[in-house]
């Protein structure tokens, strides 16, 4: 791919997230995407930070599914179990906790390199390359840590609230691992690219 094309697609690409309905990064990686999109060689085309989730799965899959939480950040127990009393029916219910996720176009096979050098050091071992037919190079930066748990499976089988206490502690330390681990990463990437400026 050409320098111009990579150029005309990073500023397109950095548009199109301004006019987002979201508008914004998740709060725990603004300042690593915005560091990675002030890169010459880089810019992100889509990106989560973490978060935790409670959602009831319909009948019919094509309809998708009913968002009872989201979060990027821990969740006080008892907000879940006041979310789960409201909701009622539990039946289909799934608690899951989803890990940082990171996607990178880069511009030539050596700068994508370094970034998935840094990426498979900090413990992203899930992470990799993509070479299209145009010669785009897309890389993801992601690890296989994750947790899905089902909290009822009808309206009379569902899981104990101790258990469900013990399982939002766990999901919390889940979450504040990985924004740790976040936070090593966004430090050794820095890094490299000042070693490869120099």
């Amino acid at each position: 791919m050409s320098n111009n094309v990579f150029d005309k697609q990073k500023v397109q690409s950095l548009k199109s997230i301004d006019h987002s309905k979201k508008g914004s990064f998740d709060a725990p990686i603004h300042d690593l995407i915005v560091f990675i999109n002030t890169q010459p060689n880089f810019f992100t085309t889509s990106s989560c930070s973490g978060r935790l989730h409670i959602f009831r799965e319909g009948e019919n899959k094509k309809k998708g599914c009913k968002w009872l939480l989201s979060s990027h950040e821990p969740v006080p127990t008892e907000n879940v179990i006041n979310v789960l009393e409201e909701a009622g029916d539990l039946t289909g219910a799934i608690f899951k906790y989803e890990s940082f996720i990171l996607h990178v176009q880069c511009r030539t096979l050596e700068h994508a390199q370094t970034f998935l050098k840094v990426a498979l050091e900090c413990g992203y071992r899930n992470s990799g390359l993509v070479i299209g037919k145009k010669k785009k190079i897309m890389l993801a930066v992601r690890s296989t840590h994750g947790l899905e748990v089902p909290l009822a499976f009808d309206e009379t089988t569902r899981v104990p609230k101790e258990y469900l206490e013990k399982l939002v502690v766990l999901a919390n330390g889940k979450l504040d691992e990985n924004f740790a681990k976040i936070d090593k990463f966004f430090n050794a990437l820095k890094d490299a690219l000042k070693e490869e400026d120099t």
